[in-house]
């Protein structure tokens, strides 16, 4: 089972991920080593269309592994996606954090947000202020800005700073 997911996650991330979401791994969605997420022909939105309890980890290049899960279903493109239950994580933190760790939503009203097919900047965020926002391929500016998790008063606790450069986004179905 641990082996489909292995080229991903370790298998402690995996359990902590399992064990955050009382959920199983199920689908690798989108994978950014194979699908487009270009500017003008991105994939990821129609990977994880109509789809609901998604895992989305992005690797940085400064070895930050970081992501964010959301229970609802994504229906529409350029739209918010309210989530009580959505939260945000931390797998590797570059020696910030000891150990990985869960950040529960703190204003219900934050959700997540996934771009139109063509012809914009970014991909998707999560949270009021944009606690994660991910740029498509090649378009710097990707940031984290803590905002709408309750991050224990950790700074920078998903990225490290304010700006990342993605190496990696896989989007994971739950179940």
């Amino acid at each position: 089972y641990y082996s489909k997911f292995n080229e991903y996650l370790e298998n402690e991330e995996i359990s902590f991920l399992e064990l955050s979401t009382n959920k199983q791994f199920n689908e690798i969605l989108f994978d950014s080593n194979i699908h487009s997420w270009s500017t003008n022909n991105s994939e990821f939105g129609d990977k994880i269309m109509n789809k609901s309890n998604l895992m989305f980890i992005v690797e940085d290049t400064n070895k930050n592994k970081f992501g964010c899960f959301v229970t609802t279903t994504i229906n529409k493109y350029n739209d918010h996606h309210s989530d009580s239950n959505a939260f945000v994580f931390s797998l590797k933190s570059n020696g910030r954090i000891n150990g990985m760790r869960k950040f529960n939503i703190a204003n219900s009203s934050s959700g997540f947000h996934v771009d139109a097919k063509t012809n914009n900047n970014w991909l998707f965020l999560i949270g009021g202020g944009n606690d994660i926002r991910v740029n498509r391929k090649g378009v710097n500016g990707s940031y984290c800005n803590q905002h709408s998790f309750n991050y224990e008063g950790i700074s920078n606790a998903l990225c490290g700073e304010y700006y990342f450069t993605p190496k990696r986004i896989t989007a994971i179905q739950m179940k």
